[in-house]
């Protein structure tokens, strides 16, 4: 991870993100609908109205932040995922236990 590039743009479109994860996934009626953003921690745009309308659809946010931990801005992590407890940096959690904490939240 220490090695991702972010390119194309000056501003970020986390809600677009979002809003097109809806509207092209074909979540299985019979699962839990979960949705791990990645992201470098800049936020700008609609990303926390979309972020609320993909809860109201009963998806699950969980949301990674990729850089330097004082770029990253934990406010709109927290917005994006409506709970403080699915933000992760990283560098601060074993991959091995975020993936069971998304498999033992449910």
């Amino acid at each position: 991870m220490d090695d991702v590039i972010f390119e194309g743009g000056d501003r970020p479109r986390v809600g677009s993100a979002i809003y097109h994860m809806m509207c092209t996934t074909p979540f299985r009626d019979t699962a839990r609908k979960v949705a791990v953003l990645l992201t470098d921690g800049r936020f700008g745009g609609r990303y926390a109205g979309r972020a609320q309308e993909a809860r109201d659809a009963g998806i699950e946010l969980y949301g990674t932040a990729v850089g330097r931990k004082a770029f990253i801005q934990m406010s709109g992590l927290n917005a994006i995922t409506g709970n403080p407890a699915r933000v992760v940096h990283w560098k601060q959690v074993d991959p091995c236990v975020f993936a069971a904490t998304l498999c033992n939240s449910g």
